[in-house]
């Protein structure tokens, strides 16, 4: 039997609402150590930083653009929602002390559990359906693994002290 998480306009409207939500929560964390000068961010992870920010702008319109248009389907406010589920993982980036554990993370904890998510989705959704939100899933997960392996290359001492965090139950 199908999955109606992800088979369904409401299941899609629900998923492409949270995984905008966390692109947001993730371009706006990344954005501010990619600028800010006095938050303990290295000259050679801000290019990394502002990188990446964009690879999550690009990739909150990737998913708008996927969320139905229904008179009944408000994408901003099914992203608010979503995005109220997702204060957990804004305050802990925004409490991340230096590049280290930033880069930790992303690299342990945010990146893999995006990774699983989108995995897993792509795996339950059958293409001949819906094409369009398979391609935006091999686009974002392409982007993710990139972006993970990239943060672990950058960490050679990962950081023991950051938070754990689960991203699995509120994208799905």
């Amino acid at each position: 039997m199908p999955d109606p998480s992800v088979t369904t306009i409401e299941g899609l409207g629900r998923r492409a609402a949270a995984y905008r939500a966390l692109h947001h929560v993730l371009f706006e964390a990344l954005g501010r150590w990619a600028t800010a000068e006095a938050d303990h961010t290295s000259p050679s992870a801000r290019p990394f930083y502002a990188a990446w920010s964009q690879h999550q702008a690009w990739h909150a319109e990737l998913w708008a653009a996927r969320h139905p248009t229904a008179p009944d389907a408000d994408l901003d406010a099914a992203t608010a929602s979503a995005r109220a589920r997702l204060d957990p993982v804004a305050t802990a980036l925004a409490a991340l002390p230096d590049d280290t554990a930033r880069l930790t993370f992303l690299a342990d904890q945010v990146l893999p559990q995006l990774e699983q998510v989108l995995a897993e989705h792509r795996e339950r959704l059958d293409e001949r359906l819906d094409a369009p939100t398979a391609r935006v899933v091999d686009l974002v997960l392409t982007d993710v693994r990139r972006d993970r392996e990239s943060a672990e290359r950058l960490v050679p001492d990962p950081s023991p002290d950051v938070p754990a965090i689960d991203l699995v139950a509120p994208l799905t």
